[in-house]
């Protein structure tokens, strides 16, 4: 599967999949949504952003901080050949593998731990997203970042942030203002 365009996986995979019941109607809107225990489902154009930023290529080995429910994970899984994916709630993270397996992503690791320290058995990684705000970028992600990878994250204190691109070659790109929960 992976190897398709951004826009076309966009296409393929319906935000509506991942919604709790009684959200469905508002699925297709480019608003974020509640998911379980105060996480969230961002929305569509930020993640669409996000995606965009993170420049996924069929070959790369992709790291997300955050699953949630999983629809980031999905469309990554369609873009790219793995994925390692870290939920620090045991809750969410069984969610989102039970849509993971409804949206048929083969491709992806599903793990339940501290997002801030990565996964270092499978550095390095050739890009790292990061679905929740931090004030700086972790340190142990950067370790696990390859030379020429690339990293994109909300960056800035609990309320508004800015979406960064780092790059160890270019450093710190910002993007637009987004809202994130906070990386726990």
């Amino acid at each position: 599967m992976a190897g398709k365009t951004i826009d076309e996986v966009f296409q393929e995979v319906k935000r509506s999949w991942f919604v709790l019941p009684g959200y469905e109607r508002w699925a297709e809107e480019d608003i974020a949504l509640p998911y379980i225990n105060q996480s969230t489902i961002s929305a569509p154009n930020v993640v669409k952003r996000m995606l965009e930023l993170l420049d996924p290529k069929p070959h790369h080995k992709v790291l997300e901080v955050g699953t949630g429910s999983g629809y980031s994970t999905c469309l990554l899984s369609r873009l790219v050949d793995k994925v390692i994916s870290i939920e620090v709630d045991p809750e969410v993270a069984q969610a989102a593998q039970r849509n993971l397996e409804r949206c048929g992503a083969k491709n992806v690791k599903v793990l339940v731990g501290d997002g801030k320290e990565g996964y270092p058995p499978e550095a390095p990684y050739d890009r790292i997203l990061i679905n929740a705000a931090f004030p700086t970028i972790p340190p142990k992600l950067l370790e696990q970042l390859k030379e020429d990878g690339i990293l994109v994250m909300p960056l800035g204190p609990e309320g508004y942030q800015r979406l960064i691109r780092y790059s160890k070659k270019e450093g710190i790109k910002e993007d637009m203002a987004v809202v994130f929960i906070p990386l726990r």
